[in-house]
């Protein structure tokens, strides 16, 4: 397979023939991808079980709302922007350099009426939002792969 290096900074993209990449710096973390023949699809194998609930749903109509704390490479942006266009998608990022690379290599939908990326800490957006979702998807993560405050108890409580 062929690599091919698009940025140096915290997060890079690395393109693999069809499939484009974003890891950390050393390589070492992945932090999505996009399958560019298809871009609407998924191609993580954690995503199909963060998406599990969606085989379950009962009416059309859910979810009407749903938050994810995490972009990186806007799988589910994508994914739920296509297949759910019903959805009221708002996405917390707290790094805009992973919303700049996402929107400009990873093809992650504009913001408009059903869809918006907050540039800010996921963990304080949901502790002061007053808006209800019908799903929360936590899917974020530092440079390095750890989740900081979004594993903590103070989160979940």
């Amino acid at each position: 397979m062929h690599s091919i290096e698009l940025d140096t900074s915290d997060q890079f993209t690395v393109a693999e023939q069809h499939l484009l990449f974003l890891k950390n710096a050393t390589g070492n973390v992945v932090h999505g991808a996009i399958n560019l023949k298809k871009t609407d699809s998924l191609y993580l194998e954690y995503l199909f079980h963060a998406l599990a609930p969606f085989l379950l749903r009962q009416s059309s109509g859910w979810p009407s709302r749903a938050m994810v704390i995490g972009l990186g490479a806007a799988e589910i942006a994508r994914f739920m922007h296509a297949h759910f266009p019903e959805c009221e998608l708002h996405i917390a990022e707290i790094s805009k350099h992973v919303i700049d690379l996402a929107r400009r290599s990873f093809q992650c939908p504009p913001d408009g009426p059903k869809f918006t990326v907050h540039h800010c800490c996921g963990a304080e957006f949901v502790r002061q939002t007053d808006s209800t979702y019908d799903y929360l998807l936590v899917d974020g993560f530092s440079a390095d792969g750890e989740p900081g405050p979004l594993e903590s108890v103070d989160f979940y409580n």
